[in-house]
């Protein structure tokens, strides 16, 4: 079943960590701009796109329920919701109705990579007289209502963001998807298959964490007003 359309903006929020990658698997790219830390969008990791991943992200991160959202989180409480596989996801704050900024708890199973959006964009559902084609744009044209997109590493910048969506090299555009709503949303949408889905935005895939616990952040502004900004403790073990 397909329903009215739903556009929004999201950013999601992390802080800084320190990662461990197997040698076999780090990146053998000379113009990789954070080599062992962040996996390449060329890498396709977990045999998967930046892109791929996240047409598995929106999912994952609008499907829930409120009380059981990611994107409403503001303790951490929600981390493990839903998560299986090589690959967890993490999110930022869902701005408005959500905080602005929060502070979050997480314990990640060893092994795991992260891949989480520093800010995104994306339309599903009718009225796209072009179907995925204006989806995509629509999409676009949400992403690029974010600026200053940056995030840190246990301290330490990662190199490739920047201040414009086109300039990011870790850009990615999804491919369709479907977004499946319950009659309790974080939209307060008609329940229902809102498709197809388009996502467009700067995404980080990370590697593995090493054991302990590890600061990220990550941050965002947005023109109409406002900014995104999120930390994490993360506990890998």
């Amino acid at each position: 079943m397909k329903n009215a359309k739903q556009r929004a903006v999201i950013v999601t929020a992390i802080t800084t960590l320190l990662f461990t990658l197997p040698a076999s698997a780090q990146s053998q790219n000379p113009n990789d701009p954070n080599p062992g830390v962040v996996l390449t969008p060329s890498s396709a990791p977990g045999g998967l796109t930046y892109g791929e991943w996240s047409a598995k992200w929106f999912k994952w991160a609008y499907e829930p329920p409120p009380a059981q959202s990611p994107v409403l989180d503001s303790t951490g409480a929600n981390c493990a919701v839903g998560q299986s596989g090589p690959v967890w996801f993490l999110a930022g704050t869902f701005f408005p109705p959500g905080p602005p900024s929060v502070f979050r708890s997480c314990a990640i199973p060893s092994g795991r990579m992260l891949f989480f959006p520093v800010g995104n964009g994306f339309c599903a559902g009718d009225g796209f007289p072009k179907g995925f084609a204006d989806e995509r744009k629509c999409a676009t044209k949400n992403a690029k209502t974010l600026r200053g997109f940056s995030a840190e590493v246990d301290g330490t910048s990662i190199n490739g963001l920047h201040s414009e969506l086109e300039a990011n090299y870790y850009r990615a555009l999804s491919p369709e998807y479907d977004l499946v709503l319950g009659n309790d949303n974080i939209f307060s949408a008609p329940a229902g298959t809102y498709s197809p889905g388009a996502g467009d935005g700067v995404y980080l895939m990370l590697a593995p964490l090493s054991p302990g616990t590890h600061t990220l952040h990550f941050h965002a502004d947005i023109t109409a007003g406002g900014q995104i900004d999120a930390t994490y403790s993360l506990t890998a073990n």
